[in-house]
């Protein structure tokens, strides 16, 4: 099968789509030499779109499928320049965008399990927002200042918490869902306070600061024994993931390129990855696996 067009450096052979016409959310592209063994779609059709010209004579592709009811695994991702949030499938390959409404520049993004519902920041919009994850019921949570700009939001489903950053005030403020009070918890010596990870167990507020002198801290819930892990070697320290059973906070740095680990006690570093070309932005953990967006590459 000859490609009509092409996707960064592979020729997309076929589309597919979560329902049954042309705008029903994308699930995946298939690229040559990438062709899945399954998709999983979440409606009862699919919409697929083959791309060939005219010298090809062949068959093209055959589709089965079978019905289950399983809970997915999956990653969410924010495409603030699409102005998209993305779920993007961990059991079998797939990119379905979640159709919401109210989404300007949607920067970070995390998911309420008991409730099924995610959790955005919306630095255009000024407001941390709400949905379910079919995008049904998209309402506005917090409404922020103008002078706000919200970078992450955490959520902590056991204790019913909302955290989330302000870039634009240099604070870090908890949400109860039961009532949607706010109260700042991290309100001195921060610059451009990034992203935030939370230890649910132990109620353990991690973060990062892009100020000048950029660094990763940690406090409780509350702000209270406040303790500052990693200043050395940090110029962008996007994003956070924690792996508590091994004691490590990964992180990513955009400035210096490069994906580390420290311990809980920020006593012990190391460094696993560099690149030169790359621009880490968000990073996550799930099982054995680190996974982590880069603005700097560019494929299918």
């Amino acid at each position: 099968m000859h490609a009509e067009y092409q996707r960064g450096n592979y020729r997309v052979l076929a589309q597919i789509r979560d329902g049954d016409s042309g705008s029903s959310p994308a699930i995946i592209s298939l690229c040559e030499g990438k062709l899945p063994i399954r998709v999983r779609s979440f409606y009862n059709a699919l919409w697929i779109q083959f791309n060939t010209d005219w010298s090809d004579t062949s068959t093209g592709f055959n589709v089965s499928y079978t019905a289950e009811k399983l809970r997915d695994k999956f990653l969410l991702l924010t495409a603030s320049r699409v102005k998209r949030i993305i779920r993007m499938g961990l059991d079998v390959p797939s990119n379905i965008v979640v159709p919401l409404d109210g989404v300007d520049n949607p920067v970070a993004v995390d998911f309420d399990p008991v409730q099924d519902r995610i959790y955005w920041a919306d630095t255009g919009l000024k407001e941390i927002r709400s949905a379910f994850l079919n995008g049904s019921d998209s309402k506005v949570v917090v409404t922020l200042s103008a002078k706000s700009v919200a970078e992450w939001v955490a959520v902590d489903p056991v204790s019913r918490l909302v955290f989330y950053s302000d870039a634009g005030n240099d604070v870090i403020v908890m949400l109860r869902m039961s009532s949607w009070e706010q109260k700042t918890v991290v309100s001195s010596g921060l610059s451009k306070p990034r992203s935030i990870v939370l230890d649910t167990a132990d109620g353990l507020l991690f973060w990062t600061d892009l100020d000048q002198e950029a660094k990763i801290e940690r406090a409780n819930y509350d702000g209270s024994e406040r303790q500052t892990l990693v200043t050395e070697d940090l110029l962008y320290p996007n994003s956070l993931a924690l792996d508590k059973a091994n004691d490590r906070l990964y992180y990513v740095d955009a400035g210096t390129n490069l994906i580390a680990w420290t311990n809980l006690a920020g006593t012990q570093r190391k460094t696993i990855s560099v690149s030169f070309i790359a621009h880490f932005f968000g990073v996550t953990l799930y099982k054995d696996y680190l996974y982590v967006t880069d603005w700097g590459f560019a494929g299918c």
